[in-house]
């Protein structure tokens, strides 16, 4: 089996390019079985917008407007293509400030989601991974890389407690302006509790392609993958695609490290039940043997 559960695209995405349907059209080319479309929370705040929402003039509520959107279209597209391929819907979190959590409770609500991949992308509401610039503005903010470190994982922890995300999306992403930074142990055991806690609940844990392409190693970094699989949980993939040329990146890299660590026995995926309307985790068996991935 090959699939991923984090995707985005042009359509509903400004920072990537293509039309949501392209995606999907390129996920079943490279025969992928399951496919998760998770376009971002919308922000809430004209603060929190990017610099080119800024330039497009674009406000909080054409961002909630544009989701509504999204679900629209990721609904028609899971009914077109329900023979050719799975598809779930589903939202990537942010967590800005407290208040995203009551948000993204009621988005989940709102439009019957199947699954979140619980992710952070701001640290005491600053971007950490938007541009190195941002992450030093951070740092300066905050004082030390360590305090920043420590602030994202007490975050995350804040998240994954109240939200339970289905997918941890990129559990370690606060180290992608500083891969080469040597987290405290206070650090390193934060992240160990967030894993914890996310295993207990049942989570799955994203192995995030795009980390290749940024620091040289997949999202979380190997040592992170060990502890989670020591600890018993879960793993999943996810190429964090942008565009469509991005369905499937790196997973020639992927099953590299996958063989390298023995990790066929630890990869899930997920499967969405329409008539029960339940989401369960379901182990892939023999998945590098699936004839997908002799092209990446």
């Amino acid at each position: 089996m090959a699939f991923s559960f984090h995707t985005h695209s042009g359509q509903f995405c400004m920072h990537a390019s293509g039309q949501l349907e392209e995606i999907v059209k390129r996920a079943i080319e490279v025969e992928f079985t399951h496919l998760g479309l998770s376009e971002h929370k919308p922000r809430t705040k004209s603060g929190d917008l990017y610099p080119e929402e800024q330039e497009l003039l674009l406000k909080p509520t054409d961002l909630s407007d544009l989701f509504d959107s999204y679900v629209i279209e990721s609904r028609r597209l899971q009914a077109k293509y329900e023979d050719r391929i799975n598809i779930l819907v589903g939202m990537e979190t942010e967590y800005i400030r407290p208040e995203c959590i009551a948000e993204i409770r009621q988005l989940k609500r709102k439009h019957a989601l199947e699954y979140l991949v619980g992710s952070i992308h701001h640290v005491d509401g600053m971007p950490i991974d938007f541009s190195a610039d941002s992450f030093a503005e951070c740092e300066r903010a905050l004082g030390t890389t360590e305090v920043v470190f420590r602030r994202y994982y007490a975050q995350q922890r804040e998240l994954i407690t109240q939200i339970e995300p289905e997918v941890i999306g990129h559990l370690d992403k606060i180290a992608v302006f500083r891969p080469d930074f040597k987290p405290s142990s206070h650090v390193i055991e934060a992240m160990k509790k967030n894993v914890k806690i996310a295993i207990d609940y049942g989570a799955l844990f994203e192995v995030n392609t795009a980390g290749y392409a940024k620091i040289g190693r997949p999202y979380p970094s190997e040592e992170i993958i060990k502890f989670i699989v020591s600890s018993g949980g879960k793993l999943t993939f996810s190429d964090d695609c942008h565009s469509p040329l991005d369905i499937g990146g790196h997973y020639s890299n992927l099953a590299e490290t996958v063989r390298k660590m023995n990790l066929e026995p630890h990869i899930y995926y997920l499967e969405y039940d329409k008539q029960a309307q339940t989401l369960s985790s379901k182990p892939v068996p023999r998945c590098l043997e699936h004839k997908a991935w002799k092209q990446f």
